[in-house]
């Protein structure tokens, strides 16, 4: 068999989220500043937007402070124009972000602010809680509370995928990972400027090598090689003919976490 370490991969990648679509998403953003409330007077949020108590509002274009998807609770339906709310989407205190003016927001319905729903999709199969699903265009991941059903992924923050979001689904326990050999390797390289991972082998007279790209294309840092090579060592310390070891997900690049995207033979 010989001396392999897995290397992490999605389970399932670019995947468009066909989530419900929100009560009311605004186009011109709020237009009042007031603390605790959101403004914006072309809403009917008591009458056709249907919002309720619970609901979660979500900024869905990052303002001064605040990061898109940054996200309240609604606590009372003011009027059709003003929502109470509470939540990371605002300060305590004074105005900014869902309680300034000129903030692009989403009223999400309670039961759907969880949601990563992606249509013709048999998650069960593949996912677990505990997987991760990454947001390729907020470039923010999310842990999987549930798998309640084969469409539906519950995650642990509301509002952090919304329809027609990009999203990559990965594994907390290895599956879907791609298995290297590293025993009979001459040399494994890391490359810093792009974060790039090389294997080299010889076979006979042809000398081979494995290129692994991880997900960001833009990063300057190895720790993704470093991590590779850490466990490659501990395989081949191993006194065991035999070796499986499972490389983590690794923190880092601009997605916050690295992965495998793309294995090339030269």
């Amino acid at each position: 068999m010989g001396k392999y370490i897995n290397v992490p991969q999605s389970i399932l990648g670019d995947l468009t989220a066909t989530n419900p679509a929100a009560l009311y998403a605004s186009t011109l953003g709020t237009d009042g500043a007031t603390e605790g409330k959101v403004t914006d007077s072309a809403a009917l949020f008591e009458t056709t937007d249907a919002v309720s108590v619970g609901d979660i509002v979500v900024i869905t274009t990052a303002v001064a402070g605040y990061a898109a998807r940054s996200w309240a609770t609604i606590t009372a339906v003011d009027s059709p124009t003003v929502l109470s709310v509470v939540g990371i989407g605002l300060p305590a205190t004074g105005t900014g972000g869902l309680s300034a003016s000129g903030t692009i927001f989403s009223v999400i319905a309670a039961a759907d602010a969880y949601k990563c729903v992606v249509a013709a999709k048999d998650f069960p199969s593949v996912l677990q809680a505990g997987d991760w699903v990454l947001n390729t265009g907020t470039n923010l991941i999310y842990q999987v509370t549930s798998v309640p059903e084969d469409t539906v992924i519950m995650l642990n923050v509301p509002g952090g995928v919304l329809t027609g979001d990009t999203v990559v689904v990965l594994s907390s326990v290895g599956v879907g990972s791609v298995s290297v050999r590293v025993d009979n390797t001459t040399v494994i390289r890391g490359n810093v400027a792009n974060g790039q991972l090389t294997l080299h082998y010889k076979r006979g007279a042809t000398n081979q090598k494995l290129t692994i790209d991880p997900n960001d294309a833009t990063i300057t840092s190895d720790a993704f090689a470093i991590e590779f090579m850490r466990l490659a060592e501990r395989a081949m310390k191993s006194q065991w003919t035999n070796v499986a070891l499972q490389m983590p997900l690794i923190a880092g690049g601009v997605d916050g976490v690295l992965y495998a995207d793309t294995l090339t033979w030269a």
